[in-house]
């Protein structure tokens, strides 16, 4: 898996009000060529928060002017941000508008009172495609 602080947005960040989170990440060439996704997901539950819309924008400027949506998850409500699982989104990254080399987190939140509590962690990663034929019999998956 492709992961470290080159490609996370944020890594167990708070989000108190919409906007973008953690950093913005420079997109090269070879990675537009790669098998990246991008992704987000609950560490920490959030309390005041009725619904938040995850949102992988990008750009051709680090300021994230002018940014298109590649994807969205469309509201998530707050108890299923909070199930036991811990919520998890993931979009592809190979959408990239001609000229988009920047890729960031944005978090639309609706929120009832004042947000406390609550913390993502968010970023790309490599897709890694396993073909479990080719295992031994043996094996056991836990």
């Amino acid at each position: 898996m492709l992961t470290d602080r080159e490609n996370t947005f944020a890594s167990r960040l708070p989000v108190t009000a919409d906007g973008y989170v953690g950093d913005v990440i420079l997109v090269s060439y070879l990675n537009k060529q790669a098998n990246l996704e991008m992704y987000v997901q609950v560490e920490a539950d959030f309390d005041a928060l009725t619904s938040a819309d995850f949102q992988f924008r990008s750009s051709a400027a680090s300021t994230m002017s002018s940014p298109a949506t590649l994807a969205s998850s469309g509201p998530v409500v707050l108890a299923t941000l909070n199930n036991d699982n811990g919520y998890r989104y993931t979009a592809s990254l190979s959408n990239l508008p001609k000229g988009h080399n920047y890729v960031a987190l944005y978090v639309d939140v609706t929120v009832v009172g004042t947000i406390t509590t609550g913390l993502i962690t968010g970023g790309i990663v490599e897709i890694i495609a396993t073909n479990s034929s080719d295992y031994p019999t043996h094996r056991v998956d836990y």
